[in-house]
């Protein structure tokens, strides 16, 4: 008898280890799919940023001929993290789920080591805009989860889900398909959430002028002599402006001294003679429409078709000029002029990184108004929604000065 009871009694005892056990990986599932669900989120918000950081990736290792790869690839990480996560959080497939985790932090910590030593990017963009971490911070985050990865591995056999194989693979597959349709619809219509500091509502002037203690920066004007090919730096004062051989090619800022982050950089606007004209467009009091294009050339010639409709209307019954600014080269801006055919679009140059951070659509718009942003728009937009949206917007700042 005494046999017996000590047999059940020990039987207790393991069953209740055992529960405890799985209650402890459990944990550790819910914990690893929080971060890779969040980190896939906001990143499948932005799908773009993650397309520019892998282009920055690809530079970095000597990659090049990948950049044109760096969207589809950017879409399959996101995806594929992102579904990582909800597969932990929600059990499906946990064995699977361990599998693809394991895969991207065998990718992924070597990586950031890499990245902590050389420093090459400062920011590894593993959430987004969202959260920025240095890359050491990020290369820690990486071999914690490494950690947690080999003890999942440990108890390989006690990963299990309660609904049964077939129901895991479906809901997976749906998961799968929403998540890609997410990042699709955030492609064609802007970030259903923007974590840049561009947001609406933002008021760029005080962004610009809130630090004491201001990042200083200069500008560097790129010139190409187009009898030699030599290409070469020059600062505002000394721009071969008589001579013909040099043609411009782009204009760069570059960092003198850095200072309290305000979040917004290199934001400055250049005329066709490349003055710096950024603080009296920042000064309108009235509404006045920006279309934004990075690169002329990759240019969606339907928005921009679009876009200077927008532009006569919004003009009509607004600010008398709209500005068309990009960070393209004195030839694409020339075939730009004699495709415009509008004297109310004049063309404005400013860092194509810069634009590419203010907006994820080419061509895109953005509404200013005294420096604050009204609003931002993909030029798959319906004119008249926009139209209709900024009215709105001004009837209810009216309002509120009336009150």
């Amino acid at each position: 008898m005494t046999i017996v009871i000590k047999s059940k009694w020990q039987t207790s005892y393991f069953l209740q280890k055992k529960i405890k056990m799985r209650k402890s990986l459990r944990a550790l599932e819910i914990l690893i799919g929080l971060v890779f669900a969040f980190s896939g989120f906001v990143k499948a918000v932005d799908p773009l940023g993650t397309k520019y950081k892998l282009i920055d990736y690809f530079s970095v290792l000597h990659l090049d001929f990948m950049s044109s790869l760096a969207l589809p690839l950017a879409i399959l990480l996101i995806s594929v993290e992102l579904l990582v996560g909800v597969m932990f959080l929600f059990n499906l497939l946990p064995k699977i789920a361990l599998w693809l985790s394991s895969f991207l932090l065998a990718v992924f910590t070597p990586l950031t080591l890499f990245l902590a030593i050389k420093n090459p990017i400062l920011d590894c963009g593993c959430f987004g805009d969202a959260l920025h971490l240095t890359n050491w911070q990020t290369f820690g985050k990486n071999i914690v989860f490494d950690l947690i990865i080999i003890i999942l591995w440990v108890s390989y056999k006690n990963l299990k889900s309660s609904l049964a194989r077939e129901r895991q693979w479906i809901w997976s597959s749906v998961a799968l398909i929403v998540i890609i349709l997410f990042q699709v619809y955030n492609l064609m219509f802007l970030p259903v959430i923007d974590f840049r500091p561009y947001k609406v509502g933002t008021n760029i002037r005080q962004k610009l002028s809130s630090s004491q203690d201001q990042t200083q920066y200069r500008s560097a004007l790129i010139y190409k002599n187009i009898q030699t090919g030599e290409v070469r730096e020059f600062d505002e004062d000394n721009v071969p402006w008589e001579d013909t051989n040099w043609v411009w090619q782009e204009t760069k800022t570059i960092v003198v001294k850095k200072g309290n982050e305000t979040g917004i950089h290199d934001f400055f606007f250049y005329n066709t003679e490349h003055q710096d004209i950024t603080d009296s467009l920042l000064s309108i009091k009235e509404p006045v429409l920006f279309i934004i294009s990075p690169d002329l050339s990759k240019a969606n010639p339907e928005g921009v078709q679009k876009i200077i409709i927008l532009a006569r209307q919004f003009t009509s019954l607004y600010y008398p000029v709209a500005y068309l600014v990009t960070g393209s080269t004195d030839n694409n801006i020339n075939e730009m002029k004699n495709r415009l055919r509008c004297n109310c679009i004049e063309i404005l140059s400013a860092d194509e990184t810069m634009l590419k951070t203010i907006i994820r659509s080419n061509p895109g718009i953005i509404i200013l108004r005294d420096g604050q942003i009204l609003g931002k728009y993909s030029w798959r937009k319906n004119i008249e929604k926009i139209l209709n949206d900024i009215h709105l917007k001004l009837q209810e700042i009216n309002n509120q000065i009336i009150e």
